[in-house]
């Protein structure tokens, strides 16, 4: 089927799927291929055109005429009227009557192939043109396309470049906070630890004192006490030994023994 002009303004393509710019690949690729086809057969018709105009003109030129005679002029454009057999005048023969008339036809369809050629070559050029200007028009449209998906690709990229330092912006933050957290609770766990220490080095000490106060004060009386049981029993005087110190369980065990020993309590 021939490609029209109205089929070539008319034209419409449909939308590619999402992600894709332009139009439909293979709607662009039919409509050149007609485009082509179309061309093809009209510059093949041209061409025709011309050998026939060729060929016209060549018999035309074959055909003897008359230089006595006017052919008169070219029929003008416009309709083509059939030519009328005019009747046989007197003077003029059958013959010479016949090459007039085949020397109008033949000037008729060179004017008419000239005609039908420029109309031919105005087609082409016309139909050449819109497909420039319709590829033009593609090609931009793409190129936008191309510029809007670039723009928008550049802009997800610095966006998502953004997202990125604000994120680990926020863990590094976020880190800092947590080892600046687990250093004071360690600091406080130490002084924690420290103060619990010391609290039992005072206890321990106090623990001590008061041992040793224990031992002073029982030495002293378990002293006097022994003093008093030699006292009674007559014998010489007590003499505070120069021993080590001894824990108040040993004291309290000789004087448990010293008492067994005489059958005396303790006042």
């Amino acid at each position: 089927m021939p490609l029209t002009l109205a089929e070539v303004r008319d034209v419409s393509f449909g939308t590619p799927p999402v992600g894709e710019p332009g139009y439909h690949r293979d709607e662009v690729d039919e409509l050149l291929d007609r485009v082509d086809a179309e061309l093809a057969r009209l510059i093949e018709e041209n061409n025709e055109l011309r050998s026939r105009a060729e060929q016209l003109d060549q018999q035309l030129r074959a055909v003897p005429v008359d230089p006595g005679r006017n052919p008169g002029p070219l029929p003008c454009s416009g309709p083509v009227m059939p030519p009328l057999r005019p009747p046989f005048s007197e003077g003029i023969s059958p013959g010479a009557d016949h090459d007039l008339r085949a020397a109008k036809m033949l000037a008729l369809a060179q004017k008419m192939a000239d005609q039908l050629s420029e109309q031919a070559h105005a087609t082409v050029d016309r139909m050449l043109s819109q497909a420039q200007n319709y590829c033009a028009k593609l090609l931009s449209e793409a190129r936008v396309t191309a510029e809007d998906m670039v723009n928008q690709a550049r802009t997800r990229v610095e966006a998502m470049v953004s997202d990125a330092r604000i994120a680990a912006e926020t863990l590094q933050r976020q880190s800092e906070d947590k080892a600046a957290s687990l250093e004071q609770d360690a600091a406080r766990q130490r002084a924690e630890i420290l103060d619990a220490l010391q609290q039992d080095k005072s206890l321990l000490e106090n623990t001590i004192d008061d041992l040793r106060g224990f031992e002073q004060k029982y030495r002293i009386q378990l002293t006097t006490y022994l003093k008093s049981l030699f006292h009674e029993l007559g014998g010489p005087e007590f003499a505070v030994p120069a021993s080590p110190i001894r824990a108040p369980q040993d004291l309290v065990g000789s004087g448990l023994g010293a008492r067994g020993e005489t059958g005396q309590s303790p006042p």
